[in-house]
């Protein structure tokens, strides 16, 4: 391969790569931080929740598959349905449960003393978002006056 080859495959990697990774955390932070109310900018959530392993495996995977003839069209077709897979998450209970799975997680916390198992919903560098009570609650101001957060010591 000629430099200006190997060059536009790594720039097409970079571009397909951040593509697919923001539609699909755009998703779980629409359906699943939304639907909590937990007041979060996407850039830091993005930043927090970014796997920089993986966003370079992604983009050596798809900038150089998209130009080998043989496995060109199969890395193709693949990419389209993760792309397709991304965008079914902007439907709110896709996006909501996937958002559970992938962020949410059984913790014990030590407050005050006291050993208090939470489900965290969101895990910071410095904090964690839990909700007070485990009931289902219908609408977003009672979803946010149910939040607490820990700051981590």
């Amino acid at each position: 391969m000629r430099a200006a080859n190997i060059l536009r495959a790594f720039l097409l990697g970079i571009f397909l790569s951040f593509l697919l990774t923001c539609v699909f955390w755009a998703a779980i932070f629409s359906n699943y931080i939304n639907y909590y109310g937990i007041p979060l900018f996407f850039n830091p959530f993005f930043g927090n929740v970014f796997n920089g392993y993986l966003f370079i495996i992604m983009m050596v995977v798809f900038g150089i598959g998209f130009f080998i003839p043989v496995v060109g069209f199969l890395i193709k077709f693949a990419y389209c349905l993760l792309l397709v897979i991304s965008l079914l998450l902007f439907v709110p209970p896709l996006g909501k449960s996937v958002g559970e799975t992938l962020l949410s997680k059984k913790i014990v916390l030590n407050i005050n003393g006291e050993q208090k198992n939470v489900v965290a919903l969101y895990e910071d560098k410095s904090y964690i978002v839990y909700q007070n009570s485990p009931e289902v609650l219908e609408t977003l101001e009672e979803r946010k006056r149910n939040l607490s957060y820990y700051k981590k010591p």
